[in-house]
Parts: C-alpha cells; structure tokens; sequence
C-alpha cells in the first residue's frame, strides 16, 4: 500500500476535507477505498464503512494488502455496532488473507499482524472473554514494540490497559494509561488523548476522586462533541452520567444518561447500549421511578445477543429492583441473579463489585430479621472480600467505606479493640492518602462507635444474641452507609465543576 501516514494522522486530526483531499491523490483504487473506510468510520458512518469495505472484496483483482485492510474495516465497523460474531468472521478472514500474503507484501505495513489480534482482542474485550483479550493484546503490542512504532504502541496500551481495567487490575491498567496518554501528549494527538483521558476518569471515578473523573470527562465530552462520532460521544454522556450517580445528583445522571441513549440509538451497539440501560436503570431507582420498560428492554437484548455481560446486567438491574420489595420471595430472588454474578469468571469488574455490595446489603436485612449465625459469617466473608478487593485496586474512598461496616460487624462480634483499629486504621489511609475530605466522618464513625461500644456493654448481661446486639446498633446496610458517606462528601467537599 501507498505510505498511509499524512493521511491518517489527518484523518485522526479530524481534518476531514484535507484527508479527502489527499485520498484523492492515490492511484490504486483499492487503497483509496481502504482511506475511505479510515474516513467513514472516523465519522462514526460504521454502515457506509462497511459498503465501502465490501467494494474491495468486491473488485477483480484488490491490492493484496488492501483485501487485509478491508476485512478489518468490516470487522471493526460490525465491532462498532456490536455484532461481534459477524465481526469475528470478518477478521478470521482478514487473518487468511494475511497469511497468503507474500514476505515482500507483509512488508509493506510491518504491524499489520498486530492490527488483526488487536481486531480479535477487541472483541474479546467486547464479550467478556477478558483472559483471552489480555492475551491477544499483549501479543500484539509485543510485536510493534520489537517493530519500533510508538503510535501504535500507545494505541494497544491504551486497549491492553482497558482490558485489564475491565478485569479489575486497576493499577497496571494506569500505569498503562499514563504512557500512553504521555506519548499522545508529547506529539500533540489530543483526539488520540480524549480516549486515554476517558478511560483514566473512569478509573478516578471508581477510586472515588469524584470530582476529578467530573472534570476529566466533561472535558472529554465537550471536546467529542464538536467533531467526535455518537459512538464516542454516547460514550462520555455515560460515564458523565454515572460519576453524577455516583455522587447522588440523580436529576443530573439521568440528563445524560438519556442524552448517552439517544446517541447509542443511531448507533444501534446492543452491548453498550445495555451499559447505559444498567445505568439508567439504577438512576430511575433511586429517584423511586418505575424501570419496568427498562428491564423489558435488557431482557429482550439479553435474549436476542447471548452475550453474557449483557444478561448479566440484566440480572443486576433485576436484583437492585427486587431488592427493594418487602417479599422475602423477591429478596431470595435477587441473592440468586447477585450469586450468579459474584460465583461467574469476572466479565466486568463493576458489575462484580455491584454484586457484591448488593449482597451485602441483602445480608444486613437478614440480620435484622434472623438470628442465624450463618448471615452474620456470610457478611463477614463478604465484607474480606470487599476490602481486598478496593485496597487490591487502590480504591481507598470505597474501602474506607467498607471499613465502617466492618468496625460495626467487630462491635456485634464483641471485639472492641479490633472495631477501635477498624477506624484507626481508616484514618491513616485517609491521611496516607490526601483525602482529608474523609477525616470527619471517620471522627464521626469514632464517636458513633464508642456510643455502640457503650451500648452493648449495657445489654450483656442481658445475654443478648447477634440478632439483639444488631437492631440496638440500628445496623446500617453497607449501601445506606456508603450513600451517606457520598452525600456528605458532596456537600464537604469541593463541588464538582458543572
């Protein structure tokens, strides 16, 4: 193929009608095509992408290397609108044809291999099957490190570190992201930059910097919005939507998440819809309205894709919605779809850790009404699994979080001391870590604690059992506490930048 480089790196620029002009300047007509593609899907036009790239294959005698460019064009425009199995024929195809090429030919664009197992781990990443993504993905930027090219070597860091941010390795996937986003920054790349900046909030956001992730993807969003596609551009009004969720500006969430709907609606992807579907969802919830169009809508995609992240929101969404009936029916409803997800291999690192909060909460309602040992050990084992799961990822504001139940669960267990460290030690990460914005409620978690210590003390020699000893601490369920805690956050901290 002709050098490819001016071209992209316009086409990348957004400099739309300089790119035309310069394809225009290419003889071969397979390769002006293959730019084409480049241009319609930079336009977020993924059916006129794949038109185009079906052209190609069409022709009597394609470029060689073109057929490989146009069998990826199609399989990226199928990603884009989330049919992963037509897409995953395509780069099958395109691998093919990459292997009938000739040494000489695979010359001509050295990273080409790598291109194809980015196309394969990409859609792993799309389907949950997250292991093999990481493998494909390390394997590919194996290759165009030893190739010496820095840009692509950002590009897969940017994806690989996604990937493992999907797993929940949050740490290596920033580590990651910063090179990337130092390379993109370091020659100028700022719409290279905005995915990297994207993916780097949402980290901020589950880390609880909540202000931070705001900033970060609002100015995402505006930048996508001047020339960006709706599949990016539906990208930022969710995750703007859900920082606002986070922080219990529910009116807010919903605005965008609505406006992150309509956008997905053009581009027709079922899997991300379904992501701003979970979201709308909980938002919807928390404002007491009704879901049941919603949970239609999931289940339906849930049925027709068969994509396992897909139903596995659905179960999510259906659980939270359960969770708030009285029924004891529906209460053990939802702890079976939560268990479902918390027992299956990690597809989505959030919706595990959802599943398990949820879970929680659903325990600490037990406890209020039962007086087996058994709940009280099941919140235990919950409550270790959330901490080693926030600390593993540095989300020190939700661990912090978590802490608070855990001194409360010590208090019931009678041990004093350890409830006494519990929050000592929630203090020293608090400080650790600059988030002094949390110093308060920790002196105020402190104060409640010695009231419950003195509390309990009273009652023993009544002989009190577990079930007594939680309902004199008004146990508060791990996400009453956790959506208390956000609240006053809002209101102590800095206000995010609207």
């Amino acid at each position: 193929m002709e050098s490819s480089h001016q071209i992209l790196r316009l086409i990348r620029d957004n400099l739309y009608d300089e790119a035309l002009r310069e394809i225009e300047k290419v003889d071969d007509e397979s390769t002006k095509k293959i730019y084409y593609c480049q241009l319609a899907s930079a336009k977020g036009n993924y059916t006129k992408q794949a038109e185009i790239a079906g052209e190609v294959l069409n022709m009597t005698d394609p470029d060689p290397v073109a057929r490989v460019f146009a069998t990826q064009s199609l399989a990226w425009a199928h990603i884009r609108m989330g049919n992963y199995d037509t897409a995953k024929d395509h780069i099958d195809q395109s691998l093919y044809y990459f292997e009938e090429l000739t040494e000489v030919e695979k010359q001509e664009y050295p990273p080409l291999y790598s291109i194809i197992l980015n196309g394969f781990g990409s859609i792993a990443i799309e389907t949950g099957n997250l292991d093999e993504a990481i493998t494909y993905l390390e394997n590919a930027l194996d290759i165009v490190r030893q190739l010496n090219y820095p840009e692509r070597v950002a590009s897969l860091q940017n994806n690989l570190a996604f990937a493992l941010q999907k797993k929940g390795q949050l740490n290596e996937a920033l580590t990651l992201y910063t090179k990337s986003l130092r390379y993109y920054e370091n020659n100028h790349l700022g719409v290279a930059k905005t995915r990297v900046k994207s993916n780097i909030a949402e980290i901020y956001r589950f880390r609880s910097q909540f202000d931070v992730a705001l900033q970060y993807h609002k100015e995402v969003l505006d930048t996508r919005l001047n020339y960006d596609s709706d599949y990016n551009t539906a990208m930022s009004y969710h995750y703007v939507g859900l920082t606002y969720f986070e922080i219990n500006s529910f009116e807010k969430a919903k605005d965008y998440l609505q406006h992150s709907w309509d956008h997905w609606m053009k581009v027709g992807n079922n899997q991300w819809m379904s992501a701003t579907l979970l979201s709308l969802g909980r938002t919807r919830l928390a404002l007491n309205e009704d879901i049941s169009d919603i949970l239609h809508a999931l289940r339906s995609m849930a049925k027709d894709e068969c994509i396992e992240i897909i139903t596995a929101r659905y179960n999510l969404l259906h659980a939270i919605e359960l969770k708030k009936s009285e029924r004891m029916a529906n209460i053990a409803k939802a702890q079976t779809l939560l268990q479902e997800i918390i027992d299956a291999p990690v597809i989505d690192f959030e919706l595990t850790y959802s599943a398990l909060i949820h879970a929680a909460d659903i325990l600490f309602i037990e406890l209020k009404i039962s007086s087996d040992k058994k709940i009280y050990e099941e919140i235990r084992s919950l409550i270790v699994n959330l901490e080693i799961l926030t600390r593993e990822n540095g989300a020190y504001g939700r661990m912090i979080e978590v802490m608070f139940q855990k001194a409360k669960v010590a208090i019931i267990d009678l041990q004093y001391d350890d409830a006494e460290k519990i929050i000592t030690q929630a203090e020293f990460i608090a400080t650790e870590r600059n988030m002094d914005h949390y110093l308060p409620m920790i002196n105020e978690a402190r104060e409640q604690l010695n009231a419950d210590i003195l509390k309990i003390k009273q009652i023993m020699e009544e002989n009190k059992d577990i079930l007594e000893r939680a309902k004199i601490l008004e146990l508060t369920s791990y996400l009453k506490q956790a959506t208390n805690i956000r609240r006053d956050l809002n209101e102590r901290h800095k206000q995010p930048a609207e």
